[in-house]
């Protein structure tokens, strides 16, 4: 389940991650003064209520005047003495279709849709699965989302297939990776990239002890979510960082964490937002962290759609986005999941019990971060922008930053880590300000 507050993230933004083609849940809201309700099922809207819409579809057909007003009003007459709905009183006159009233569902749907979209304070939670029936089809949720789902006119309405019965099976489930631990493998059982060769000390072949690139394939679907993991307090500590194409801001601190916790029980592995088909990183970003002695040579960019971060102690991201599209798409846990310059900000000064140091120690600065995290509105300065299409001068800054960012992040995590950090990459421009 994702929850939050619409403070944080607005219903667009949540649409646009929960509303795609291979998805399928109920998103709820809620305020003070009223509740709302969208159900969504391969990337189309198929039931919305909103507590400040009392309308019905026929109130959308009378609006429309797509039936005289005075017939209508005979109809409710009838219905009232005859005991048959309103609906079946006008079907049977012949003063609707079905046609036209999937139509008025349609726009029904819409005027909710449109409303919570307008929500600006409010709770919201996500919870795979859908409820039997609803609109078929539904409102594209990517057309409405970018503003061409206009006002649904309900005298021309095109043909609707059959809807599906509504005893036609149990309610349809989200094709996600099920909610459970799944042990991260060891660098022998990791799949190898075509092509690739291999390259002593790479991470693709790391020393014994060392930080691997290591991360569980998506388990098969089936099994309902068990309890959140909980890590052994001897198990490694595992990291996961995730960016928009993993090729550039990912494997950039992936890479340098690895060269920093090489004497740690760590685990560090990488991933992406979207899908690019094992895309070798930017050029950019080899060249710079190689001339440091961090070797990207061999890394292949990864979704996050082919990975599972159930089992992650920390997640990583640099926009916000990163981090929702985890939770929701990855398994990820909320309470470990922050942007790079959040994780920081939020465990300054923080120092774990005498005798937790190692992994436990790691996880009750990721714990106490969390709690420190609370319901405080959210700062876009805790964002690290995309360099792509930027100067060189920009790229060889982020670099210098991520690498930084990387160092503090495992003085904080393990106390100081094991390795110091290299020198700034060639052509390093002044340290990059991490505001958008």
């Amino acid at each position: 389940m994702l929850e939050g507050k619409l403070e944080e993230f607005n219903l667009a933004e949540i649409l646009g991650l929960v509303g795609k083609p291979d998805r399928a849940g109920t998103l709820e809201v809620g305020r003070p003064g009223g509740r709302g309700k969208i159900e969504i099922k391969k990337g189309s809207i198929t039931r919305a209520e909103s507590s400040f819409v009392h309308k019905s579809p026929l109130d959308m057909i009378a609006e429309a005047e797509a039936v005289p007003r005075e017939e209508l009003r005979r109809a409710a007459d009838l219905s009232a003495t005859s005991g048959d709905s309103l609906e079946e009183v006008l079907a049977a006159a012949g003063l609707v279709t079905e046609r036209l009233m999937q139509a008025a569902r349609l726009r029904l749907v819409q005027e909710a849709v449109t409303d919570l979209l307008d929500w600006k304070s409010g709770d919201f939670s996500w919870s795979p699965g859908v409820e039997p029936g609803g609109l078929s089809p539904g409102l594209s949720v990517e057309e409405t989302l970018v503003g061409s789902a206009e006002s649904l006119e309900l005298t021309v309405v095109p043909q609707v297939p059959d809807a599906e019965p509504e005893d036609a099976g149990p309610p349809e489930v989200a094709s996600e990776p099920e909610w459970g631990v799944v042990p991260w493998s060891g660098p022998s059982e990791a799949p190898a990239v075509p092509g690739s060769p291999e390259v002593p000390g790479s991470p693709e072949s790391p020393p014994p002890g060392a930080a691997r690139n290591e991360m569980p394939p998506a388990p098969p679907v089936g099994a309902p979510p068990p309890p959140a993991p909980m890590s052994a307090d001897d198990e490694p500590f595992r990291i996961a960082v995730v960016c928009t194409g993993n090729r550039f801001r990912s494997p950039v601190v992936e890479g340098f964490l690895r060269k920093y916790l090489e004497d740690q029980e760590a685990l560090v592995a990488s991933a992406g937002v979207r899908k690019l088909d094992a895309a070798p990183v930017l050029e950019e970003a080899k060249a710079l962290c190689g001339a440091v002695g961090v070797d990207l040579s061999t890394h292949r960019a990864r979704s996050l759609e082919e990975v599972d971060l159930a089992a992650a102690d920390l997640v990583i991201g640099f926009e916000r986005a990163h981090i929702a599209e985890a939770v929701v798409h990855a398994n990820a846990r909320p309470e470990v999941s922050f942007t790079l310059p959040e994780l920081l900000e939020l465990s300054e000064g923080y120092a774990p019990a005498a005798g937790s140091e190692g992994p436990a120690g790691a996880r009750a600065i990721v714990a106490t971060a969390a709690e420190r995290r609370g319901d405080r509105q959210w700062d876009g300065s805790l964002e690290i922008p995309d360099p792509i299409g930027q100067s060189p001068d920009t790229y060889a800054a982020t670099v210098t930053l991520l690498r930084d960012l990387s160092r503090s992040l495992v003085d904080r995590l393990f106390a100081g880590g094991s390795r110091p950090a290299p020198a700034p990459p060639p052509h390093a421009a002044p340290a990059l300000h991490i505001n958008r």
